[in-house]
């Protein structure tokens, strides 16, 4: 199934806009018709308009940026404007407002932990490893570990 970049899911989170159903799909441990749903899943969320970077930045060269002058800049962050400085028609700096700053961050955090779910979902073989072979594998056992100094 092709995806056009306005075709959105159901709006439930903000910042993942997972609900329970989506959750669910993305995370099919190793059905790798799952998998497909969560990658479809994963396709609109990347380009839906919650992704978008920056909403409605205004653009400006250095030289305008320069010329307003830092306070103004930061008054029109303060206010929920965003700015892409450019040089030469090239995107070199964004002023942000904090919050926003904070939610592009929290955006980036939900992005990392459903590329986990879904790399884990498409590899997942059912296969389980106990901790003592783990353990084995790196030369401990779980009394050595127990008798390990702890890092504080």
């Amino acid at each position: 199934m092709r995806l056009s970049p306005g075709d959105e899911p159901a709006r439930t989170d903000a910042l993942s806009g997972m609900n329970a159903e989506d959750s669910a799909r993305a995370a099919g441990a190793g059905d790798l018709s799952r998998s497909g749903e969560a990658i479809e899943f994963l396709y609109k969320f990347l380009y839906s308009s919650r992704m978008t970077m920056l909403h409605d930045a205004t653009e400006l060269s250095v030289t305008e940026a320069a010329q307003r002058g830092v306070a103004r800049l930061v008054a029109d962050a303060e206010q929920g404007n965003e700015l892409v400085v450019t040089r030469r028609h090239r995107p070199v700096a964004a002023v942000v407002s904090i919050r926003r700053l904070e939610e592009l961050e929290a955006a980036a955090s939900d992005l990392r932990d459903l590329a986990l779910v879904l790399a884990r979902s498409v590899t997942d073989t059912g296969e389980r490893v106990s901790l003592d072979d783990v353990l084995t594998a790196f030369g401990h056992t779980r009394e050595s570990l127990a008798a390990m100094p702890d890092d504080e």
